[in-house]
């Protein structure tokens, strides 16, 4: 029997790529054995994810041959010298690999592990089978670089899961006791997702046009200096009802979206954006730019605004939507419409479709 096996470069709780490997895990174990392994993992994760330095040593115990899946998302010059010493056949799955540009002042190593990424693509692309891209944003980048047999496959996971999470009772209470409306950012605080202009944003449309709005950015504090420089960020502009969580249990994401009022990212690279298809799934009106996948992931729902505009026309269109209930009304049946394009049984199917030709 053919085992199917994903290997992915880190694995860590809450993660979307660990989360949709997990969730495929699930799928293709109803027809073969399949594991995910990864080179670097989360402690928590024992027993849901194998360490990649045992999969030798896995398979020859139970005798598979196997067709591997790769998460591409960043480089691992190790998990690469893995592949290309092997002969299964390969799918790549690609989420595309952020611009190293925008870290380069903050931590150049991270930098470094983004160009050996895009690098490590080019080697990696004799040797797939299939290439799946969870966005045409994605895909192109793929065909650029010379991969012919590229298949868009939406990110597979059960947006469902998070809108059933029972919502912690303590955050729900403390955002309950607060007045004024809250936006809400989801995502890892970066450079490239540009908190810096949401806290600039935010500042003249508290200032000047709805003094009473909040803003909760949600994610974790990967590089450390920069998350700094936006802490700091925040005290020169005298914020006080803006604040950074850091990363939070699912049943405190949970409570943040329910609680929310309007979702807001102003990043300017994103393969895909699974925290837009949250948003949709919790009925908020989403605010965003015209970069990346963003708009494609939309698909004509949310206020997709030009990338030009700076923080005063940003903070004047959050207010326009926060002040019109007609409109926020006619935001939410429309990502509602796209949100089933995202359903977990559509993307099923589609990932099925897609590795048919291989399996």
């Amino acid at each position: 029997m053919i085992a199917l096996h994903q290997i992915l470069a880190s694995a860590a709780p809450h993660d979307a790529i660990t989360n949709e490997a997990l969730v495929i895990k699930e799928l293709l174990q109803q027809v073969a054995p399949s594991e995910v392994f990864a080179w670097g993992m989360d402690d928590s994760l024992d027993g849901q994810v194998i360490p990649l330095h045992l999969f030798d040593a896995w398979c020859s115990d139970r005798g598979h041959e196997s067709i591997l899946f790769y998460h591409a998302s960043i480089g691992s010059p190790d998990v690469l010298r893995f592949l290309l010493d092997r002969n299964e056949e390969l799918i790549l799955i690609y989420h595309n690999i952020s611009p190293a540009e925008s870290f380069f002042q903050y931590d150049p190593a991270f930098a470094g592990l983004l160009i050996e990424g895009r690098r490590e693509l080019e080697e990696l692309r004799k040797r797939t089978t299939l290439a799946l891209a969870d966005s045409s944003f994605n895909a192109a980048e793929l065909e650029l670089i010379g991969y012919d047999n590229v298949k868009i496959s939406p990110l597979v996971f059960d947006f469902d899961g998070l809108r059933r999470e029972p919502a912690d009772p303590g955050v729900l209470e403390t955002l309950a006791s607060q007045s004024g409306p809250l936006l809400l950012f989801v995502g890892q605080i970066l450079p490239h997702k540009r908190p810096d202009l949401l806290l600039e944003a935010f500042h003249v449309l508290s200032t000047y046009l709805l003094p009473d709005v909040r803003l909760a950015m949600v994610g974790a504090r990967r590089l450390k200096h920069y998350a700094e420089s936006i802490d700091r960020y925040l005290e020169d502009l005298k914020i006080e009802q803006g604040w950074m969580t850091g990363p939070v249990p699912i049943s405190h994401l949970a409570a943040y979206y329910g609680s929310a009022d309007l979702f807001v990212t102003l990043s300017e690279h994103e393969g895909f954006c699974a925290p837009l298809i949250e948003a949709m799934a919790f009925g908020l009106p989403i605010v965003g730019r015209e970069y990346g996948a963003i708009p494609e992931t939309l698909g004509g729902a949310g206020l997709v605004l030009p990338p030009e505009e700076g923080p005063i026309l940003i903070a004047e269109s959050l207010a326009e939507v926060l002040s019109r209930p007609a409109l926020q009304g006619q935001m939410r049946e429309e990502e509602s419409g796209r949100l089933s394009h995202f359903s977990y049984e559509n993307s099923l199917t589609l990932f099925l479709r897609n590795i048919k030709e291989v399996l």
